[in-house]
C-alpha cells in the first residue's frame, strides 16, 4: 500500500485526497437482488394457501348491477286489455282538452285536390262558339312544297318566279345611292404595311450639330471646391429688411395654455 502524503503541517495533500475512493452515504441502503432476497420466501411453496381478496363495501356497492328505476321502468302487459279505473270513466274533459282534441284548421288558402270528374255546367252545355273560337279550332293547314312538278331537288332545275315586268325594271337614283357602299371618313388612315420603305436619300442623311447635342446624354454641371463664387452672399441681400408680413409669419405660434383648477 502506497504512503500517503502529507505536508509539512501533517494534513493530507489535494492530490492524496482526490486519490481516496468516494464513501458511501451513511443512510445508503443496498437494493436487494430479488424480490425474495431476505424475506424467507421461496418460488417453490408445499403449502400455499390461496389469497384472499377483502372489498370494501363501497366496491361492493359498486360492483352491483344498476337498478331500474320503479318509475320509469314499466314491465311487459300480461294481456291486451287495459284495466280502466272507474274515475277515468267517470271523467269529464275540461274546456282546454276539448279545444286540444279538435282537429286543426287547414290553411284559408288550401285547395283541395279536384275530382276526376268534372261537373260541366248548363250554361257551358248551350254555349255558342264565336268565329274567332272556330278559326283557331281549325286544324294547321301545311303550305305546299317548294318543288315543282316535273323538277328534281336541285334549286337550279326550277323555273323562275320573277315576272319580265320585273326583269326589265331600272332602279332609280335614290336607290343607287342607297345601295352604294359606305365611304370612310376623311380622318381614317388604314393600317402600316409591315414592311417600311427607307427613301433614297435617308441612308446619306448628316446629323445636325443640334440634332447630335440632343442625341447625347444629359450633363450635370459639377461645383468645384476652388470655386468659392457659388458660396458668397451677395451684398444687397445681407442688407435686405424683411416686410411686415414677413416678421408675423416667422413669429411663434403661441401654444394654447390650460389654467389648472
Amino acid at each position: 500500500m502506497a504512503l500517503l502524503m502529507e505536508d509539512r503541517h501533517g494534513q493530507l495533500s489535494r492530490i492524496t485526497t482526490l486519490a481516496l475512493p468516494k464513501t458511501q452515504h451513511r443512510e445508503f441502503v443496498e437494493d436487494r437482488r430479488s424480490v425474495y432476497d431476505g424475506n424467507g420466501l421461496s418460488k417453490s411453496w408445499p403449502c400455499a394457501e390461496p389469497t384472499s381478496f377483502v372489498c370494501t363495501q363501497r366496491v361492493s356497492d359498486l360492483s352491483r348491477h344498476k337498478d331500474l328505476n320503479r318509475f320509469k321502468a314499466n314491465p311487459d302487459r300480461l294481456s291486451a286489455v287495459t284495466e280502466v279505473s272507474r274515475g277515468a270513466q267517470d271523467a269529464t274533459a275540461t274546456a282546454w282538452i276539448e279545444a286540444l282534441a279538435r282537429p286543426k284548421q287547414p290553411h284559408r288558402a288550401y285547395m283541395p285536390p279536384r275530382a276526376p270528374q268534372s261537373v260541366v255546367t248548363s250554361a257551358a252545355q248551350n254555349a255558342v262558339a264565336s268565329g274567332v273560337l272556330k278559326g283557331l279550332a281549325e286544324p294547321k293547314k301545311v303550305c305546299e312544297s317548294a318543288l315543282k312538278d316535273g323538277c328534281q331537288w336541285e334549286w337550279y332545275e326550277w323555273e323562275s318566279n320573277v315576272s319580265e315586268a320585273a326583269k326589265k325594271a331600272q332602279a332609280s337614283e335614290r336607290v343607287e345611292a342607297l345601295a352604294a357602299p359606305k365611304q370612310a371618313t376623311s380622318l381614317y388612315r388604314p393600317a402600316r404595311s409591315p414592311f417600311w420603305r427607307v427613301n433614297k436619300d435617308i441612308p446619306g442623311y448628316t446629323a445636325s450639330e443640334r440634332l447630335i447635342s440632343l442625341a447625347g446624354p444629359r450633363t450635370h454641371k459639377s461645383i468645384h471646391v476652388e470655386d468659392r463664387s457659388c458660396y458668397v452672399v451677395k451684398e444687397a441681400t445681407l442688407n435686405a429688411q424683411a416686410s411686415e408680413r414677413v416678421i408675423e409669419l416667422a413669429v411663434q405660434v403661441p401654444r394654447k395654455q390650460r389654467t389648472r383648477k
